[in-house]
C-alpha cells in the first residue's frame, strides 16, 4: 500500500503545472460539495432542515458534475502539456 502511495505521488510530481492545478482544484471541490451535502442531510437540529434536506440530493448532482468536469479537464491539460513538450 505505502509503494502504490509513493508511486501516486511520483507520478504528480511529473505532471505539468496546470495537470497539478486542476487535479487541486477538482479535489477541494468536490471535498467541499460532498461535507455540505452531508451536513445538509444531516442537520436535524438545524431550523430550516427540510429545506436542506432538498437541496442535499442536488448538492452530490452538482458533486458528480464538477468531479467528471475536474476528470476531463485534468486529462485534457495533461495532453496539451504533453503535445508543447514535443
Amino acid at each position: 500500500m505505502i509503494k502504490e502511495l509513493k508511486n501516486i505521488k511520483n507520478f504528480y510530481r511529473t505532471l505539468g503545472s496546470n495537470t497539478r492545478l486542476m487535479i487541486r482544484i477538482t479535489l477541494i471541490s468536490v471535498i467541499c460539495l460532498t461535507l455540505t451535502a452531508i451536513y445538509a442531510y444531516t442537520a436535524t437540529d438545524n431550523p430550516s432542515h427540510y429545506e436542506l434536506l432538498r437541496i442535499s440530493d442536488d448538492l452530490l448532482e452538482v458533486t458528480k458534475s464538477v468531479a467528471v468536469v475536474g476528470l476531463v479537464g485534468t486529462l485534457g491539460f495533461s495532453y496539451f502539456e504533453k503535445e508543447t513538450e514535443k
